[in-house]
C-alpha cells in the first residue's frame, strides 16, 4: 500500500477521532459507540478506495498487506478485551484503542514488516506518559516525610535481597518465553513488556497461589544459571537486568506506596456513587467487613477481588456497581461496615492519553 495515499487518507481521521473522543471523556467521562463505529468504517473504505484506484492503474496491490491489517485489527481486539477484564481500563477505552489500530496504516508503524502486532507499539506510547503523569501528579501531592519513610522501608537488606532473586529468576524466564513469540514484539521496548509480567507473576505467587516466592526464586535462579549462563553472563543481558531491577522496584515500593495517599480521597458511604473507582475494599470476618486497601494498580485490584470469594467489591475500571453501592450502604446502616468513610481513585480520562500515544507513535516514525 502506498504511504501517501492510505496514509493522507487516514491521518485526518486519526486527529478527528482524537480530539472528538478527548474532549468528550474529559466533559463526560464516557466514550460513545457511534465514534468506534465511524473510525472502522472510515478505515475500510479508505483502503478499498486505495485499492480501486490501485487496480484502476493495473498497479499490484498486496494481498500481504490486507491480511496483516486484519490480524492487527483482531489482536488489537484481543489486546483491548484482555486488558479491559483485567481493569486497567474502561470497554469504551479498549473499543478506542481498537479503531486507532484499524486507522493507523501499518507503514506508519516502526519496522512493521516484522511483526503482526504492530499496533502494540500504541499501547507503549500510550502508558509511558500515562505513568510519567502519575508520577509526578505522585510526587507533588506527598510530603518530603512520607517519601523518606517509604525510601527507608524499601531498602531494607532482606527486601532487596528477595527482589533480587525474584527479579533475576523471572526476567531470564520471561525473557525465554519471548524468544517464542518474538514476532509480536518486534520494533517495541521488550523491557517494559518484562516489567508488566513481572508485576502479574509477583502477585499472583504470592497473592492468588499464597507461595513461598522466595524458595521458587531461589530455585528458579540456580535452574537460569544452568541452562542460560551463556545469555545471563553478558553485559547486554547485566545492564537490561539492572535497568528492570531500578524500574520494578521504583514502582512496587515507592511509587505504589506513595500513590494510595496522592491520587485517592475519602467519601462518606452515604456519599457513594456508581461509577466511582474504590481505593479500598472490604472482605467479610465473623459477621463483620473489614476495610482494606486496594492494589494501586486496578488490574491487580481486580485480579485480587475476583480470586477472593469474601471481597465485597468485585467492580475494577469501570468502578463501583449500583448493586455494589446499595449494598455497602445497607452493610454501613446495620452496623456492619462500621467505618463512615472510604476511600476512592480519582478518575482521570483515559482517551487523550490514547491520543497522545498515537500521535507520539505516528509522527515520532515519520520524523
Amino acid at each position: 500500500m502506498p504511504f501517501d495515499m492510505l496514509a493522507l487518507l487516514s491521518l485526518p481521521a486519526i486527529i478527528f477521532i482524537g480530539a472528538v473522543t478527548s474532549y468528550e471523556d474529559i466533559k463526560y467521562g464516557r466514550i460513545r459507540n457511534k465514534w468506534v463505529v465511524c473510525s472502522l468504517a472510515y478505515s475500510l473504505v479508505a483502503m478499498l478506495a486505495v485499492v480501486v484506484y490501485l487496480y484502476a492503474q493495473n498497479e499490484p496491490i498486496s494481498k500481504e498487506y490486507l491480511l496483516r491489517f486484519f490480524i492487527n485489527i483482531s489482536f488489537a481486539a484481543l489486546a483491548g478485551f484482555l486488558i479491559w477484564i483485567s481493569g486497567m481500563w474502561s470497554a469504551g477505552d479498549a473499543k478506542l484503542f481498537i479503531a486507532y489500530a484499524a486507522l493507523v496504516p501499518l507503514s506508519l508503524y516502526y519496522n512493521s514488516s516484522s511483526t503482526y502486532f504492530p499496533s502494540f507499539a500504541i499501547l507503549i506510547y500510550t502508558f509511558l506518559p500515562l505513568f510519567a503523569f502519575y508520577v509526578l501528579r505522585i510526587f507533588f501531592k506527598t510530603s518530603i516525610k512520607q517519601k523518606l519513610s517509604v525510601l527507608k522501608e524499601a531498602l531494607k537488606p532482606q527486601r532487596l535481597l528477595e527482589n533480587v532473586l525474584f527479579l533475576f529468576a523471572f526476567t531470564w524466564l520471561i525473557y525465554s518465553f519471548l524468544e517464542y513469540f518474538a514476532i509480536f514484539f518486534i520494533g517495541t521496548n521488550k523491557v517494559f513488556v518484562v516489567v508488566f509480567f513481572l508485576f502479574v507473576l509477583a502477585f499472583f505467587f504470592q497473592n492468588v497461589l499464597k507461595a513461598n516466592l522466595l524458595k521458587i526464586s531461589m530455585i528458579l535462579s540456580a535452574t537460569a544459571l544452568l541452562l542460560g549462563y551463556r545469555s545471563i553472563l553478558t553485559l547486554q543481558f547485566l545492564e537490561k537486568f539492572a535497568f528492570i531491577f531500578f524500574l520494578f522496584y521504583f514502582i512496587r515500593y515507592f511509587i505504589l506506596n506513595l500513590s494510595f495517599e496522592a491520587l485517592s480521597y475519602p467519601v462518606y458511604i452515604e456519599d457513594l456513587k456508581p461509577g466511582m473507582v474504590p481505593a479500598e475494599n472490604y472482605f467479610g470476618r465473623k459477621r463483620r467487613y473489614i476495610k482494606t486497601r486496594n492494589v494501586p494498580l486496578s488490574f491487580l485490584s481486580a485480579l485480587l477481588s475476583s480470586s477472593r470469594d469474601d471481597y465485597l467489591i468485585k467492580s475494577g475500571s469501570e468502578g463501583l456497581q449500583k448493586r455494589e453501592v446499595n449494598r455497602i450502604k445497607k452493610l454501613h446502616a446495620g452496623g456492619l461496615i462500621s467505618e463512615h468513610r472510604v476511600r476512592v481513585f480519582q478518575t482521570v480520562a483515559f482517551a487523550p492519553f490514547l491520543f497522545i500515544g498515537v500521535l507520539l507513535m505516528v509522527f515520532g516514525n515519520l520524523f
